[in-house]
């Protein structure tokens, strides 16, 4: 009886054994296969992650092209306005310029006839003897 004692106690020591090595191996199992579901997550994050970056850099890239264009096209109106201003003014001073010479034109005109009149009258008046 002790030797059956002794025999089912060591082969329920050796079952338990076994149960233990097979629930450290479905342990493992269970672990390796998390590790791979973390390292399979952690690789589509850091893919999602990448992809983010390179559309936020496309998106930076086609701003700043579209801002280069448009402040390209302002400087082309500012230089087309500055011209178009610098040739109004200079229409404006022509058109002064114009206006002070017919001005000062028929002043000396007024002048001319105010002198031919004068001398008309005193042609008319008579000589003192």
């Amino acid at each position: 009886m002790l030797k059956a004692t002794a025999a089912a106690l060591r082969e329920e020591l050796e079952k338990s054994h076994a149960e233990r090595d097979h629930a450290v191996q479905q342990e493992r199992v269970v672990g390796h296969n998390e590790m791979q579901q973390l390292k399979a997550t952690s690789a589509a994050l850091r893919d999602e992650l990448e992809r983010a970056r390179a559309d936020a850099d496309n998106a930076v890239r086609t701003a700043l092209v579209s801002a280069q264009g448009e402040i390209a096209q302002l400087r082309q109106t500012i230089s087309g306005l500055r011209e178009s201003l610098e040739l109004a003014q200079i229409d404006k001073t022509n058109s002064i310029n114009r206006e002070r010479t017919l001005f000062a034109d028929e002043g000396t005109q007024l002048q001319h006839t105010i002198q031919a009149l004068r001398d008309q009258i005193e042609a008319m008046r008579p000589t003192k003897a």
